[in-house]
C-alpha cells in the first residue's frame, strides 16, 4: 500500500502543499504533485502540479489550474504567476467577473488590475457552450474601469450576427460619468433617427448632469440637459430642459420642466414644480412615453410651508395652462395659516385664514380678484347614557372680497353654522345558520342630526371666485342616516361581509312643500372574496322617482392547472378581473355603461401574456386594448407590447441580455434597415 504524505511547508510568507512533494536546496524549488496548492495573502493557486521558484518568487502550474486573486477566480489548463510583480499568464484560461465569464487562449494579467486576452470570449450564459458570446481577437479589461475589444463579433449558437471594429464598456460598478447606449430607429412620422445621444457627467456625489441630442431625419437636431441633485434628508430635485430646431415647422420648439423639495429643518419646507412648452404638441412629437401624448395641460407651483407646534402655514404661487386653447388660472400668492386641533376639557377647537390673490387668463384677456377667510370652529363628542354619541359643533366665518358685484369694495360678509347629530349602534346575532355558516350578525348604526347655517343678507351681492364662493344658505335642516351591516360568520371563524346598506336623508324646515330631500341609497357588497358589488340611487320621497342610479360590479379569480404544479410554486396558471360599470342620471336618459377586462397569465413555464381592454356596450366599440407577451430565453428575455387606443395604434418589441439591459434590439432598429 503506498502511503500518502501530506506535507505543508512555510518559506516566507508562502504556504504550500500536496500528495507529494520534492524539494531541491540549493535552488529553493519546490515541486508540487497531486493535489497541490499554494497560499499567500489573498493569493491562491490550486492544480495537479505546482513549481514555486523561491528564490524569483515565481510559479507554474500544469493541469486543472485555478487562481484565486482576492475576490477574483481563473481557471485554465496552465499557468505561470510572479508573486513580486503580480503578473502572470493562464492558458486556456476562464475568469469569472461581475456579470458573466471571460475566456481566451491566453489571459495575461499585468500588475494587479489590468489583463489581456487573446481570442478572447465573454458572456452571462452560464451553460457550456453558452447561448451566446460576444467573440474579440484581443480584449483589454482596465481594471474595474474600461474594458476595450478588438473587433466585436456577437454569436448566437455559433452564428455570428453582428459586427464592430471595436466597442469598448465600462466596468465600474459606481456612479462614473460616460456616454449611455443610444437608440437608432425608424417610423413612419420621424423618418430615420438616433435617439437618446448622451453623455453622462458626475459633478460629485450629490449631483450629476447628463447632455443629449436627438438626431431625427425629418425635424432635425433636438438638444436635452437634464440636471439631478440629492442630498439625502436634506433636498432633491431635478432640472430639465430642451430645444429643437424644427425644420418641418419651421421654427424653433422648447420645453422645460423641473422639481425641487428641501428640508431646512425646524419645520420648513419648500416644494417646486414646474412645466413649460412652446406649443402644446411638443410632448406628442418629441416624448416617446404614450402617457406624455395625452397631456394638454401645465402645472407649475412654489410651496414654502413652516409646522409649528400648535399650527401650520404655507404660501404658494400656482399656476396652470391648458395648451389646448392657452387658457389658465393661476394664484399669486395664496396663503393659509390653520390651527391644530386643540382638546379643551370635551371640545376641539380649531382655526384656519386663507388670503388669495387669484386669476383668469386666455389668448384675449386675464382679471385679478383677491378675498381673506377666516374660520373657526368647536366641536366635541359626548357620551350620554353610555349608549349614545352626541356631536355638537359650531363654526364662524369671516370673508373680505375686494369687491362686489357692484364694484365695490372692500366687501366683509360674515357667516355662523352650527350643528348636532346622536348616534348608536345596535347588534343583532342570529341564533341559527346556514350549510357552513355558523352565525348571522346585523349591525345597525342609526343616527339623526340638526344644522343651522346663517349669514348677512348683503352676501347676495358678493362676487365669488375660486374658492371663495358664497357662504351657505340659511337653512333650518334635519338629516337622518341609517347604516347596516350584514355578515356572515363561517364555522373557521371567517367574517364575511354579505351587504353593507345605507340610507339617508334630510327633512329642510325652510320649505313650506315638499320638504323631505331625496333619499339617497347606497350598497356594498362582497359575499365572495373575488366579487364586488357597489351601487348608489337617489329616490323622490313624494313620486318615488329615482335619479343618478350606478352600478358597478367587479370579478376577480384565478384558474389554477395542477398538471404545471412542477414549475409554478404559486400553482396560478391564469387571472382574470372583469368590471362593469352601469349609470343613468334618470328613466328618461339613457344609461352610460363600460366593461373592462383583464387576463393574466403563464401559459408555459417561460411565457407570459396580459391582454386587457375597454369595451363601450352603447357603440359595440372596444374603446382601447393593451397586449404584452414575454418569453423569459435563459439569459436573455424577450417582450412584446401592443395597445390601440381608438383609431391610434401601436407596438414594440425588444430582445435584450437580462444581465446588460442596454445590449438589445428593438422594432426601430429594425425598421432603420426594412423597407
Amino acid at each position: 500500500m503506498s502511503i500518502l504524505l501530506f506535507v505543508v511547508l512555510s518559506i516566507g510568507s508562502v504556504e504550500f502543499g500536496a500528495a507529494h512533494l520534492r524539494y531541491e536546496s540549493k535552488m529553493r524549488t519546490v515541486t508540487l504533485a497531486g493535489s497541490a496548492w499554494v497560499r499567500t495573502g489573498d493569493i491562491q493557486l490550486f492544480a495537479d502540479s505546482i513549481t514555486y521558484l523561491s528564490n524569483y518568487q515565481i510559479i507554474y502550474a500544469h493541469g486543472n489550474c485555478t487562481l484565486i486573486v482576492r475576490a477574483d477566480t481563473m481557471t485554465g489548463d496552465s499557468l505561470g504567476y510572479n508573486l513580486k510583480t503580480d503578473d502572470g499568464v493562464m492558458w486556456h484560461g476562464r475568469a469569472h467577473v461581475e456579470k458573466g465569464w471571460i475566456t481566451g487562449d491566453a489571459l495575461v494579467k499585468i500588475g494587479k488590475d489590468t489583463i489581456l486576452i487573446k481570442h478572447g470570449s465573454f458572456t452571462t450564459c452560464d451553460l457550456v457552450p453558452p447561448h451566446y458570446e460576444f467573440v474579440a481577437d484581443r480584449m483589454k479589461l482596465e481594471g474595474k474601469e474600461l474594458g476595450i475589444v478588438q473587433p466585436l463579433i456577437l454569436k448566437v449558437h455559433e452564428l455570428p450576427v453582428f459586427y464592430a471594429p471595436f466597442w469598448f464598456f465600462p466596468l465600474r460598478r459606481d456612479r462614473h460619468s460616460g456616454f449611455l447606449m443610444p437608440s437608432i430607429g425608424y417610423n413612419s412620422i420621424d423618418g430615420k433617427y438616433i435617439r437618446r445621444l448622451r453623455y453622462y457627467l458626475v459633478l460629485n456625489n450629490y449631483s450629476d448632469i447628463t447632455f443629449g441630442m436627438d438626431i431625427i431625419e425629418k425635424r432635425g437636431p433636438k438638444f436635452d440637459v437634464q440636471a439631478v441633485y440629492k442630498l439625502y434628508k436634506r433636498f432633491n430635485g431635478e432640472l430639465n430642459f430642451s430645444w429643437a430646431d424644427d425644420y418641418s415647422v419651421k421654427r424653433v420648439r422648447w420645453s422645460a420642466s423641473g422639481r425641487h423639495f428641501q428640508d431646512f429643518g425646524r419645520g420648513w419646507t419648500l416644494r417646486a414644480n414646474g412645466n413649460f412648452a412652446s406649443d402644446r404638441n411638443f410632448s406628442q412629437d418629441y416624448f416617446e412615453q404614450h402617457d406624455q401624448w395625452l397631456k394638454q395641460d401645465m402645472r407649475s407651483f412654489v410651496s414654502l410651508s413652516k409646522r409649528f407646534k400648535f399650527a401650520s402655514m404655507n404660501v404658494s404661487f400656482n399656476r396652470l395652462e391648458d395648451m389646448t386653447n392657452g387658457s389658465g388660472n393661476f394664484q399669486a400668492p395664496s396663503i393659509s395659516f390653520n390651527l391644530f386641533n386643540k382638546t379643551i376639557w370635551k371640545f376641539n377647537i380649531s382655526a384656519n385664514s386663507v388670503f388669495q390673490r387669484a386669476g383668469q387668463f386666455d389668448t384675449l384677456s386675464s382679471s385679478v380678484r383677491w378675498a381673506w377667510r377666516n374660520r373657526a370652529s368647536v366641536s366635541s363628542n359626548i357620551k350620554l347614557l353610555r349608549y349614545f354619541n352626541f356631536m355638537p359643533s359650531v363654526s364662524f366665518t369671516s370673508t373680505v372680497y375686494d369687491t362686489n358685484i357692484l364694484g365695490h369694495g372692500p366687501f366683509e360678509v360674515h357667516g355662523f353654522t352650527g350643528s348636532a347629530s346622536i348616534s348608536t349602534v345596535l347588534y343583532g346575532i342570529s341564533v341559527f345558520g346556514i350549510g357552513p355558516i355558523k352565525r348571522f350578525r346585523h349591525t345597525l348604526r342609526p343616527s339623526i342630526g340638526f344644522n343651522y347655517s346663517e349669514k348677512e343678507e348683503n352676501d347676495s351681492l358678493t362676487a365669488p371666485f375660486g374658492q371663495f364662493g358664497r357662504l351657505p344658505l340659511p337653512s333650518k335642516r334635519g338629516s337622518y342616516r341609517i347604516s347596516n351591516d350584514f355578515d356572515a360568520r363561517l364555522e373557521n371563524g371567517t367574517i364575511i361581509n354579505l351587504l353593507s346598506l345605507d340610507i339617508s336623508g334630510a327633512y329642510d324646515l325652510d320649505r313650506s312643500e315638499k320638504p323631505l330631500t331625496p333619499i339617497s341609497i347606497s350598497l356594498n357588497s362582497s359575499p365572495y372574496r373575488k366579487l364586488s358589488i357597489r351601487g348608489n340611487v337617489y329616490v323622490d320621497p313624494y313620486s318615488l322617482d329615482w335619479s343618478n342610479a350606478s352600478l358597478s360590479t367587479g370579478l376577480s379569480f384565478s384558474i389554477n392547472d395542477p398538471r404545471i404544479a412542477e414549475w409554478d410554486t404559486t400553482k396560478r396558471t391564469w387571472s382574470v378581473s372583469m368590471y362593469h360599470t352601469l349609470s343613468k342620471s334618470s328613466p328618461e336618459r339613457k344609461a352610460v355603461q363600460r366593461v373592462s377586462v383583464s387576463i393574466s397569465g403563464k401559459p408555459t413555464p417561460n411565457w407570459s401574456v396580459k391582454y386587457s381592454f375597454n369595451y363601450n356596450p352603447e357603440t359595440g366599440k372596444i374603446v382601447d386594448q393593451y397586449l404584452s407577451l414575454n418569453r423569459d430565453l435563459h439569459c436573455w428575455a424577450f417582450s412584446l407590447r401592443w395597445s390601440k387606443l381608438g383609431e391610434r395604434t401601436n407596438y414594440d418589441f425588444r430582445v435584450w441580455i437580462k444581465a446588460l439591459p442596454d445590449v438589445s434590439i428593438r422594432k426601430n432598429l429594425l425598421q432603420l434597415f426594412l423597407p
